[in-house]
């Protein structure tokens, strides 16, 4: 998920920010859903600092 495509959808980017590895962006999706919503993208050694279960699929 990008910023441009949240807007696309009418979601209004709440937080966008990155640090070593992770990429997040946080949106506000009370509208539609009821709550925030948040999406990271992360390298392999990012998940695993952030001990993610090893094997466990992430979604794309």
């Amino acid at each position: 998920m990008t910023a441009t495509e949240a807007a696309r959808r009418g979601w209004e980017v709440a937080l966008e920010g990155s640090v070593p590895g992770i990429d997040f962006l946080y949106l506000d999706t009370s509208a539609t859903l009821g709550h925030y919503v948040e999406y990271m993208c992360a390298t392999p050694e990012a998940w695993a600092g952030l001990r993610w279960p090893a094997g466990l699929a992430v979604s794309r």
